[in-house]
């Protein structure tokens, strides 16, 4: 029975993978236990952290009030249980409940896709390289509003949208590898050493930064990151032969408001 000066009960912890990851996005519901049947009370998602906070009150006359029994579980989408612990004994207005997911299969939700799924509907079709955080366009301040996203994650995301719809490469490899420490622009990412590509990416995958499925592909994605390198040099020396070419066609045809001018260099 619950103490008698108790109405409000909060429960309160994290969830963690075994491999020491916090799980976001998964659902804990909170449920009273009758004799062949129960009925939820309350339930949320754990945030990036992995923590999770309800309340709910323990007078509720639809409750039991003589010896309930509360159980919280953890869900998977179609609420599925996955972990479940009982509470029986309400005698503080605060509780603790922490959970372990054992099971290698289920990491929860990589924190890209979380990333992703919680700006997607804001964005809408608008493509990512238009979007800008400067002193005229603030985007990624305003999806963070919105969103309740860190602005640092959010620009970390579009980011690697931007890179991806450049290269045509999955976003996912760019967000992984700027998360895991690589620098930031583009030509940098696709000149690091392959091999350390493939152990940063082993690396996102086991910390459910990224989906671990990613692997299966990757060396179409070290492929992928050659071809765009290639590009990127190419497109680089042709801009250069553009601008070298338009400075020799400048010196080739006179401009009437400058009678002469002088060769400074030549690539």
């Amino acid at each position: 029975m619950p103490d008698s000066n108790i109405s409000f009960v909060k429960v309160k912890g994290y969830v963690y993978h075994i491999d020491a990851n916090p799980i976001a996005e998964i659902t804990v519901a909170v449920y009273e236990k009758g004799f062949r049947n129960r009925q939820l009370i309350c339930k949320t998602k754990t945030v990036d952290t992995g923590y999770y906070e309800m309340q709910f009150n323990v007078r509720n006359p639809k409750l039991n009030q003589k010896n309930p029994v509360f159980q919280v579980e953890l869900q998977e989408g179609n609420e599925k249980t996955i972990l479940a612990s009982d509470l029986r004994e309400v005698k503080n207005a605060e509780n603790e409940l922490n959970f372990i997911i054992d099971t290698p299969k289920y990491k929860g939700n990589p924190r890209f896709n979380i990333t992703g799924e919680a700006i997607k509907a804001i964005v809408g079709d608008l493509p990512y390289a238009e979007l800008k955080e400067d002193s005229g366009q603030r985007d990624i301040s305003f999806l963070s509003l919105q969103s309740g996203k860190p602005p640092q994650e959010l620009a970390l995301y579009v980011q690697a949208r931007q890179y991806a719809e450049k290269t045509g490469i999955a976003p996912d490899v760019f967000y992984a590898l700027m998360k895991m420490g690589f620098p930031r622009d583009l030509e940098n990412i696709l000149q690091n050493d392959r091999e350390a590509v493939k152990r940063t990416l082993e690396e996102a995958a086991a910390k459910n930064i990224i989906d671990s499925r990613l692997l299966q592909n990757q060396n179409v994605i070290i492929k992928q990151l050659d071809n765009a390198l290639a590009e990127l040099v190419l497109d680089k020396k042709l801009r250069k032969s553009e601008t070298a070419f338009g400075e020799i066609l400048g010196l080739a045809i006179p401009d009437r408001n400058t009678p002469s001018r002088a060769i400074i260099s030549c690539p």
